[in-house]
């Protein structure tokens, strides 16, 4: 090839590089610990203890819910302790049809609602120690527990993937996570590493990957899902599925693989797999291994790995999936196949690499079958899972075949794999993985390119002598070095691919205060400003916000403030700080503290601790301004000053005066009084009284015309007084009976005085009538509407009349003339009846009451003239029975 020719393909290459990067780094970062994978339909988020659903708020341009969590996170790596409103565990654009399309447009476990649970738990032997998210939720809290430990270590970025690698230990258990997320699929998958670094052989060795899939609440409110055992083994697809379904938009998660040393699970209740992972394994009660079940309740996978020996190591796969088109795809990236160089080759790939190299194949995800390879051309072995294959001078495909070994029983059928290794003409170039980017005084390590040649690094696109060493960056000032690097495989050198290391400067930070000091209780903005930046304020705590440019301040006492500005366009971060002064206020007192007066009197009020003082408007203060006023409340009341001491700084007290009420002593309207009884004037219940004549009394007796004053005193030693004047008087009531009188014995009078207010007669009586029944003296004492009283008094005595008659003859003719028969009485009596016979013995008439008589007819029919006997009883007026009878005369 020409050497301009070979110059344009390596500008092309760099240009491809650069541009490259730039699209990428958005979509895979590691901030805080944590990692950020974004593809064109999902977002995964990775904490630091390598469970999905971060303490660390993601980038912009990912798709958290804008719900903040019910409690803060704490982040072990940044030592921060907050609330996190764009955390992201994993969500999917569940339709493929944009990012804001639909209703809703996507789904997830947005790390958002309730008490979040996904991660992952290792068990060796009986002792488990678990990586889950919801162990970000305690200030302080590493994310593990038991003796587990582990970070992110390590991103790679490719146009069609993004993977991310998580490192750990379990004391001599060395376990790697690593994510996959394809830009254009709705699924990623985990492949889990073990490998015993120790002495002794680990026993009854288990792994659990749960999670409690909150697929809708963060749109619909909705927390419970339809969880489902969708395959279990043994089946004739090698399938292990659990998945979770929204109730209300079908929204999908599925948890999934093709290793054979799994089984799925979901919990009847809870959000935490508790029980021992052996247990659960096998089917403890309440982790369901068939059917479904609707509840907010967690599901998962379990890996029974078994023992694993001193130096032994072992693989296997699973996916996270979150649409049901990406599912066949999905299993098939977790079924046993190839790794070379750290790439994983599924089955029917094809791996190459220069004639004559020898290259380190591996099975993985195939623990649990034997492998027979073949052909045996240009192997080293022909069983086993790792085999070094030569490189012909052609393409060789090898078919290997699994079989059972019996350490998960015989739960998969065996399989069938193919691999191609082929040759190419002449040496290919290293892998580049990215452009490399630091920050200006970032510690760099020594740059690094992937292959199975031997490296060789330049300086120049072209001539010079290259070196073995990998050169190691400076990032002691701004700006963009190129190297160059090759790959020779068999005695061949591939063409020089460059490796740019840009150097980026910080960002420039500056802190400006609306004030240069504050009083307590004030608060005032700060603004960070400079190169366009994201920012962190510490501490927070008295702050409006961590993250703002433009934050408010309200410290108590003074305070150095620090923010971290993080540059938008690469990342750097810069600090810078502010001491902000916090002054003290004012001690302000009034004297007096408190204070009484009488309503309408005036009280001083002297403030003082202060340099000026104000006072609240009141119309009954003589000022507003200055530290003397004058109160003159004619109710209690509250007032309020301002004192401002030198450094502007202002405090506000109080001083409430009690307006203490005045008497109100009532003597009542002027008036006329009775003449010869007068007046009692009482002018209320006080504590002291004077009256006009210097008397003490709470009551005093006047019967003259004329003026009469009082002046008295209440509790609170108030005075007030009243004047009633006598105007005249009333005459007394007199002359109101009739005169003497007399009436039959065994009767009774009635006598009726109208016209007066009151009235008490002798007897006792009090209304305007009185019915007598016995002779003698009778008075009667009465007052007028004037409340003037008189007496007066009459004589009753006895008519001495005939107390009763009873008549021989009567003439019943209707004249209206002696047509009744029936006794004169001239008293009042008691238990009357009168009984009237014919001759022939029959009662023509009968009656109880005095005022009746016989009319002559019996049954409506006129009796006839002559003579009937009657019976007359009753008791008298003296309570002596009386008896009359004898015969009576009808005449016609």
């Amino acid at each position: 090839m020409p050497l301009t020719a070979n110059n344009n393909i390596k500008q092309l290459l760099i240009a491809f590089l650069i541009t490259l990067f730039c699209i990428e780094e958005t979509k895979a970062q590691q901030l805080e610990g944590c990692v950020f994978l974004q593809g064109n339909y999902l977002e995964v988020g990775i904490a630091p203890n390598g469970a999905f659903g971060t303490p660390a708020n993601a980038p912009a341009g990912y798709h958290s819910r804008p719900t903040p969590l019910s409690n803060s996170l704490y982040n072990p790596v940044t030592l921060t302790y907050q609330l996190r409103p764009a955390a992201v565990g994993f969500v999917a654009d569940y339709g493929k049809d944009g990012w804001t399309v639909g209703t809703p447009a996507y789904f997830g476990d947005y790390f958002m609602p309730g008490t979040v649970q996904e991660g992952f738990t290792l068990q060796i032997d009986g002792t488990r120690s678990n990586a889950w998210s919801n162990r970000y939720q305690t200030n302080g809290s590493t994310g593990f527990t038991g003796p587990l430990t582990g970070s992110n270590t390590a991103l790679t970025i490719t146009a069609a993937e993004k993977k991310a690698i998580w490192q750990g230990t379990m004391n001599t258990l060395q376990v790697r996570q690593t994510i996959v997320l394809k830009d254009v699929k709705s699924y990623f998958t985990a492949n889990i590493f073990l490998k015993n670094t120790g002495t002794d052989t680990l026993k009854n060795i288990y792994y659990m990957r749960t999670v409690d899939p909150d697929n809708e609440v963060s749109v619909t409110g909705t927390y419970s899902t339809k969880n489902k055992i969708a395959y279990q083994l043994p089946n004739v697809f090698n399938k292990t599925l659990v998945t979770a379904k929204g109730l209300q938009h079908n929204s999908y998660l599925g948890l999934g693989t093709k290793d054979c040393q799994a089984r799925s699970f979901y919990l009847q209740s809870g959000l935490f797999p508790s029980a021992d992972l052996a247990n659960i394994y096998s089917g403890t009660p309440g982790y369901n291994y068939a059917d479904s079940s609707i509840a907010d309740a967690a599901i998962g996978l379990i890996f029974k790995i078994g023992n694993l020996p001193p130096g032994d190591s072992t693989t296997f796969s699973y996916a996270y999936i979150l649409s049901e088109g990406d599912l066949d795809e999905a299993f098939s990236q977790t079924e046993p196949g190839f790794m070379y160089n750290g790439n994983y080759y599924p089955s029917g790939s094809v791996i190459v690499a220069a004639p004559g190299s020898v290259l380190p194949v591996s099975i993985i995800n195939g623990d649990y079958y034997n492998w027979t390879w073949a052909p045996p051309t240009f192997l080293n072995t022909t069983t086993g899972q790792n085999v070094n294959a030569t490189v012909s001078t052609g393409p060789v495909t090898y078919t290997v075949t699994g079989v059972s070994n019996g350490s998960v029983s015989t739960l998969c059928s065996n399989q069938s794999l193919t691999i191609t290794i082929s040759p190419f003409p002449v040496s290919p170039p290293p892998t580049v993985t990215s452009p490399v980017v630091y920050c200006v005084n970032e510690a760099a390590s020594a740059l690094a390119v992937s292959g199975p040649g031997i490296i060789r690094w330049y300086t120049t696109a072209t001539g010079g002598v290259g070196t073995t060493t990998a050169p190691i960056p400076s990032t002691a000032t701004a700006g963009t070095t190129t190297w160059y690097v090759t790959q020779e495989s068999s005695g061949t050198e591939s063409i020089r691919v460059p490796v740019v290391v840009n150097v980026v400067p910080l960002p420039t930070v500056t802190i400006t205060s609306a004030l240069p000091a504050i009083c307590i209780g004030d608060s005032t903005m700060l603004v960070a400003s400079g190169t366009p930046s994201t920012y962190v304020w510490t501490p927070a705590a008295t702050l409006s916000a961590a993250t703002n440019d433009s934050v408010m301040a309200f410290p108590a006492s003074t305070t150095v403030y620090t923010v971290v500005a993080t540059s938008t366009a690469n990342g750097c971060k810069n600090n810078q700080t502010i001491n902000l002064q916090v002054n003290p206020l004012p001690s302000v007192t009034v004297t007096p503290a408190a204070g009484n007066v009488c309503a309408g009197d005036s009280l001083q009020l002297t403030a003082g601790g202060a340099v000026s003082y104000l006072w609240n408007a009141s119309p009954t203060l003589n000022t507003t301004a200055g530290p003397v006023v004058t109160a003159k409340p004619s109710v209690s009341t509250t007032y309020y000053v301002t004192g401002t001491d030198a450094n502007k700084c202002k405090k506000q007290t109080t001083v409430t005066v009690v307006a203490n009420p005045l008497p109100r002593p009532n003597l009542g309207a002027d008036k006329s009084v009775c003449k010869e009884s007068g007046i009692l004037l009482s002018p209320g219940n006080f504590v002291n009284y004077l009256w006009h004549d210097n008397t003490a009394s709470p009551t005093h007796a006047v019967n003259n015309i004329g003026y009469y004053w009082v002046k008295v005193e209440n509790n609170f030693g108030c005075t007030a007084s009243d004047t009633i004047r006598i105007i005249s008087y009333f005459p007394n009531p007199e002359n109101f009976l009739p005169g003497n009188t007399s009436f039959c014995r065994g009767n009774e009078q009635i006598i009726n005085v109208p016209g007066y207010a009151t009235y008490l007669w002798s007897d006792g009586t009090a209304s305007n009538a009185a019915t007598i029944k016995s002779f003698g003296q009778v008075s009667l004492t009465v007052s007028d509407f004037n409340g003037c009283y008189g007496k007066d008094s009459m004589l009753l005595t006895d008519a001495n009349c005939i107390r009763h008659a009873v008549p021989n003859a009567f003439t019943p003719n209707t004249d209206g003339k002696n047509d009744v028969f029936k006794p004169f009485l001239t008293q009042i009596v008691t238990a009357y009846k009168m009984t009237v016979w014919n001759r022939w013995g029959e009662i023509v008439f009968s009656s109880t009451q005095p005022q009746n008589g016989w009319n002559g007819y019996y049954k409506t029919k006129e009796q006839p003239a002559g003579a009937y006997v009657y019976l007359i009883s009753f008791i008298d007026s003296d309570g002596l029975p009386v008896s009359l009878k004898g015969t009576v005369n009808v005449i016609r």
